[in-house]
């Protein structure tokens, strides 16, 4: 995890190298933009692995662990607090959509993790919870997503579900 906005901008500008991700990029441009935005820089230094997926108009960042369930305050919890507490059985002791939202970011939706598993292969071992629809959620659902087979799936579940194996991931957008 970078602790500056120069360590930050240095692994960025590698994890692009590596090829998986955005090809061509305008470091320059991309290190003015989170200059300028305090919160955004905020967010990706407490990400553990950011990178960037698309820098078409706006620029999305994505955490791009290889496992979601691999960091550690980030797995064993159940989609929302409504959730938690009706959990009547070993409740978890948090949930995803509180831990966002305490550091003010956006979980990954299901066209957000679709393109990030079209950049590479991610949660080949674990789940990873996605922002779910409020109609799915009004039924008692959550979704997750998973890329077996070479391939990403999109998945339901309860919401008061949860697994060791299950984690979740941000994405900030600059506009």
């Amino acid at each position: 995890m970078a602790e500056t906005l120069d360590d930050l901008l240095d692994n960025l500008a590698h994890r692009q190298e590596t090829g998986q991700f955005v090809k061509q990029v305008d470091w320059d441009a991309v290190s003015e933009r989170l200059v300028n935005d305090d919160e955004a820089t905020r967010l990706l230094l407490a990400m553990d692995e950011p990178a960037l997926v698309q820098n078409e108009g706006a620029l999305r960042f994505f955490d791009t662990a290889p496992e979601a369930s691999k960091i550690p305050h980030r797995k064993s919890l159940c989609y929302d607090e409504e959730a938690r507490l009706n959990r009547k059985k070993n409740p978890p002791t948090g949930d995803m959509v509180t831990a966002a939202e305490k550091l003010g970011a956006h979980l990954l939706g299901e066209e957000d993790y679709l393109l990030l598993q079209s950049v590479g292969d991610f949660d080949l071992k674990c789940s990873c919870l996605l922002a779910t629809p409020a109609g799915v959620r009004k039924l008692g659902g959550a979704v997750f997503g998973d890329k077996r087979f070479g391939r990403a799936f999109i998945y339901h579940n309860t919401a008061d579900c949860y697994y060791a194996s299950r984690g979740y991931r941000l994405k900030v957008e600059i506009n």
